[in-house]
C-alpha cells in the first residue's frame, strides 16, 4: 500500500499530530507488536467510524488487511480501519483479536482508539464500531471497552466457540497453544464470548444488530444465545444502553453481509449524514 506511514508507540501516541484529508497508515507499537490502522480523517462531521475485518483469504490478501478501506471516500465522517495482528501469529484466516495469553490484542486496540479519539476531540458517544462476522465480534467487544460508543454489526459471531470448529481450533492452537476450549484457562474465556465479557464488566453498550434470518447457523449459534444471555444479564441490572435489532431475509446472501450500497446507507445514517 503506497501511502504515507506514521510510526509511533502506545506511550507516545498522544503526542502525534494526525493528518486530515489525507489517507495514511498509522502503526502503533506496543509490547513488541505492531498495531496497524488505515485512517481517513475529515474535519467534519465530528463523528468517527471504526471498522474491523472478518475472515480473510490468504490467497487473495496479504497482511495487513483493512477490509472495506476502499469505502473511505463514500463515508462522510472520519474512518479508521484496523488490522488484526493475531493473523501474523500463524496459519489462520480469523483471529477475533485474541493475540496471545499474555497480550489480549483487543484491549490494546481499544486503548489506541481511546487515545486517538482524545487527540481528535471526538466523544465516545460519537464513535461507532462497525463489522460483520468476526469483525462484528470485535466491534461488540471494543464497544464494551470504549464506554459510551456504539457497536453496529451485521451477522456477527457473538460466541467464538460456537463458530465452525476448524477455524476455532486453529485460532486456539495459534493464540493459546491449546487443543480445545476445555484447555483454555477459565479466567480467559470471557475473551471468546461477548455475553461473558458483558457479565464481567457489568455493562451492555449501545448495539445496532442487523441479522439475516435466512442464515440458520447465525441465528441458532450466535443471535439466540447472545440475546438469551443478555436477557438474563439484564435481570441483574447492569448498565444497559439501547439494543436495536433489524431483521431481513435473504437466502442467497446467507451469512454474507448486506450489500455495499445498503451498508453505506446504514453507516452514513448512523454517523449523522
Amino acid at each position: 500500500m503506497n501511502i504515507k506511514k506514521t510510526f509511533t508507540s502506545l506511550e507516545h501516541l498522544s503526542k502525534e499530530s494526525l493528518t486530515f484529508d489525507e489517507k495514511f497508515l498509522l502503526i502503533v507499537e506496543h509490547k513488541q507488536v505492531n498495531f496497524e490502522f488505515f485512517l481517513n480523517l475529515k474535519l467534519s462531521p465530528n463523528t468517527l467510524l471504526i471498522l474491523g475485518s472478518g475472515a480473510i483469504d490468504p490467497k487473495k490478501h496479504t497482511l495487513p488487511v483493512f477490509q472495506r478501506h476502499s469505502w473511505a471516500d463514500d463515508i462522510a465522517c472520519s474512518t479508521i480501519f484496523y488490522n488484526d495482528p493475531t493473523l501474523y501469529l500463524g496459519n489462520i484466516n480469523i483471529g477475533w483479536g485474541q493475540g496471545d495469553e499474555e497480550h489480549f490484542y483487543l484491549e490494546t486496540i481499544s486503548e489506541i482508539m481511546m487515545k486517538i479519539t482524545e487527540i481528535l476531540n471526538i466523544k465516545p458517544e460519537n464513535t461507532t464500531f462497525y463489522g460483520s462476522s468476526a469483525g462484528g465480534f470485535t466491534s461488540l467487544f471494543l464497544s464494551g471497552l470504549v464506554k459510551g460508543s456504539t457497536a453496529l454489526v451485521n451477522n456477527p459471531q457473538t460466541i467464538v466457540f460456537n463458530y465452525y470448529q476448524s477455524h476455532v481450533l486453529k485460532m486456539l492452537e495459534t493464540s493459546y497453544k491449546k487443543k480445545g476450549l476445555e484447555d483454555v484457562p477459565q479466567q480467559l474465556k470471557y475473551r471468546l464470548s461477548i455475553p461473558e465479557f458483558y457479565k464481567k464488566i457489568n455493562y451492555i453498550p449501545n448495539i445496532i444488530y442487523h441479522q439475516n434470518l435466512a442464515c440458520d447457523h447465525d441465528i441458532n449459534r450466535h443471535f439466540h444465545p447472545f440475546m438469551n444471555e443478555l436477557f438474563e444479564l439484564a435481570k441483574q441490572k447492569p448498565y444497559v444502553k439501547k439494543i436495536e435489532c433489524h431483521f431481513y431475509y435473504d437466502e442467497e446472501k446467507g451469512h454474507n453481509p448486506l450489500s455495499k450500497e445498503e451498508t453505506l446507507a446504514i453507516l452514513n445514517e448512523r454517523t449523522g449524514i
